[in-house]
């Protein structure tokens, strides 16, 4: 998604899978934003392929990648200019929860954000299938990756 550089993959995490990616400073554009929340729904977005169903791995706690992509995309919504309905209003929410549970239409539009970062996300895995599947093969066997192993893979022909 060209974000920043990989640091390192798990899958043996006591709380599950876990990525650690650095980012640049990104140019705060709405498409980067909508970038960065297909990598975070990448994850369940690869489960849904391998698995063909999603665990609860991607949500369920507050550090997650669920609960950070819903955060971010309530944030595009209220707060960083980039809503559907009113971009011009600075809306202030401390809890994401909390607004998405008072305003259907806000939860309308964050839900569409997320789907259409988890279609993203699935788009570039199908579109990269051979090296996800070397990637996949690669972290099962390991249990966990430094960054440059990911990059060995991510950036070898297929």
């Amino acid at each position: 998604m060209r974000l920043g550089s990989v640091k390192g993959l798990t899958i043996d995490a006591k709380d599950g899978g876990q990525n650690t990616v650095s980012f640049g400073d990104g140019p705060d554009t709405v498409e980067w934003y909508e970038r960065l929340l297909a990598l975070l729904m990448a994850g369940r977005a690869a489960e849904l392929i391998v698995l063909k169903s999603a665990s609860a791995g991607s949500g369920g706690a507050e550090h997650s990648d669920l609960a950070r992509a819903t955060r971010i995309a309530t944030s595009m919504e209220q707060t960083l200019g980039f809503g559907a309905r009113y971009p011009l209003l600075y809306l202030e929410h401390r809890d994401a929860t909390d607004i998405l549970s008072r305003d259907g239409d806000v939860a309308m539009r964050v839900h569409q954000r997320l789907e259409f970062a988890q279609a993203r996300a699935t788009e570039v895995i199908l579109e990269n299938r051979n090296v996800f599947d070397r990637l996949v093969r690669t972290l099962f066997d390991a249990q966990a990756l430094d960054g440059d192993a990911v990059m060995d893979i991510l950036t070898s022909s297929s």
